[in-house]
């Protein structure tokens, strides 16, 4: 393989390995892009407005950049597609791996793509948001297949870091057949997702037939993290195993117009140190649907914590989780709003206090 380096040592140069002008269409493969490190965009690649770009067998490894480590990918009318690439040990203040930010400034009707597809992510560190990838924009498309996720870190999303900005845009996210091991962060084990309160767009997270193992949150939702207002995350076929929170050991949703969708799923051994073993809801919409929790252990809500929280649990099994004061299996907390629960299952649950499967409490007054 050809090795392309800034320097002979890691943490060392002064600049980027690659610097991508705008209106370049390129294809670049089977190659080590490596010991990059600047200050401002892409240790690895810095990937400019109106390009075509395709990467195939491209390692990326030891790059470091404030925004985007290996890549930075921004600008109008882009398309980056990524194949069958490795990022490994890649820093950033934002994107370890990579960073993609659509130019929300723009007054065009502008539609930027990244399609990552069988790659590798491993160690890679942000400060902030993105241990592996920061997505951050408008009317932009995210679409990740078949993709693992490991030992990374960030502040906002251990792996994955979405933000949507305050405009009228849309931008979409979808994730498909992928693994998340081991990653950490304070919001969002695996991926956070957030979206600005002021927005009067609809952005939307789809998340199918993928694992999350051993992620932790220091603070809120140990595998996925969903913040905000207008967006709307749909989980299907999806495994959550031994990931730790404080708030939703494996999710944790909030958001007053908020929409979590949730089904074929299974929740196994998730903690959170205070609600929510598997998934804590602070207000919006939730529904899960032919779903398991079992094993879940939290404070309050062994299984699924609820607060100002509209939520609908239907063809669930809900077994063998527990909680140290409230709702073993489901807790209700501040019920202002509905929780219908249909043909599901809720047994084998204990609570230190009240509620072995159920507790529901009306502060209302």
């Amino acid at each position: 393989t050809t090795i392309i380096q800034a320097h002979a040592s890691p943490n060392t140069a002064t600049d980027r390995v690659f610097e991508i002008s705008t209106g370049v269409t390129s294809t670049v493969q089977d190659l080590t892009v490596r010991h990059g490190k600047i200050s401002g965009k892409g240790g690895g690649f810095n990937i400019s407005d109106s390009t075509q770009m395709t990467l195939m067998r491209v390692t990326l490894t030891d790059n470091a950049g404030y925004d985007g480590g290996g890549i930075s990918f921004s600008g109008d009318s882009s398309t980056l597609t990524i194949t069958d690439c490795t990022f490994t040990g890649n820093t950033g203040y934002v994107g370890g791996g990579i960073s993609f930010f659509g130019d929300s400034t723009s007054t065009s009707n502008f539609i930027s793509t990244l399609r990552i597809t069988g790659c590798t992510f491993t160690n890679n560190n942000a400060t902030y948001d993105g241990g592996a990838i920061s997505f951050f924009g408008d009317s932009s498309t995210l679409t990740i297949i078949d993709c693992t996720f490991t030992d990374s870190n960030g502040y906002l999303g251990g792996a994955i870091s979405f933000f949507r900005d305050s405009t009228t845009s849309t931008s979409i996210l979808i994730i498909t057949n992928c693994t998340f091991t081991n990653n950490n962060a304070d919001y969002g084990g695996g991926i956070s997702f957030f979206g600005d309160s002021t927005t009067t767009s609809t952005s939307t997270l789809t998340i199918t037939d993928c694992t999350f193992t051993n992620n932790n949150a220091t603070n809120w939702g140990g595998a996925i993290y969903f913040s905000g207002d207008l967006f709307t995350s749909t989980i299907t076929g999806c495994t959550f195993t031994n990931n730790n929170a404080k708030w939703g050991g494996a999710i944790n949703s909030s958001g007053a117009s908020s929409n979590l969708f949730v089904t074929n799923s299974i929740f196994d051994n998730n903690e959170a140190n205070d609600q929510g073993g598997h998934v804590f809801a602070f207000q919006g919409n939730s529904t899960f649907e032919n779903s398991s929790f079992v094993n879940g252990i939290a404070s309050s809500g062994g299984a699924v914590s609820l607060k100002h929280a509209t939520s609908t649990l239907k063809n669930c099994t809900i077994n063998a989780n527990s909680a140290g004061s409230e709702g073993g299996g489901i807790f209700d907390d501040d019920n202002d709003n509905d929780i219908t629960i249909i043909n599901c299952t809720i047994s084998n649950n204990s609570s230190g206090n009240n509620g072995g499967g159920l507790r529901l409490i009306n502060n209302s007054g």
